[in-house]
């Protein structure tokens, strides 16, 4: 597989009926990410990916919201999951929990 770099110019000139596009395979997208952006921008952290994975509970212990995601190679955070039980909404907890990062 190969990323060519094509010029503004060049790219006018492209006939799209000599292309296609179908869903990528897993290695694709692990080259996407990993081998052609890292290329062109170093990682910021340590580690490529740092799971976040928090509750928010009330002084009893009980459960009231969560949020699943990950930082991944640039500090870039990708939220799976953000969820706040119906009766906390709007009081602020869910952005208490989002703000923890």
């Amino acid at each position: 597989m190969k990323i060519i770099d094509v010029s503004k110019e060049d790219l006018d000139k492209i006939e799209m009926s000599d292309y296609f596009i179908e869903k990528s395979m897993e290695e694709e997208i692990d080259y996407i990410i990993d081998d052609y952006n890292e290329s062109k921008v170093p990682y910021m952290q340590e580690t490529w990916s740092i799971d976040l994975n928090r509750t928010i509970k009330d002084k009893r212990g009980n459960i009231i919201g969560g949020l699943k995601g990950y930082l991944y190679g640039w500090k870039c955070l990708y939220i799976e999951l953000f969820w706040v039980k119906e009766e906390y909404r709007k009081k602020g907890c869910g952005s208490q929990l989002r703000g923890y990062y």
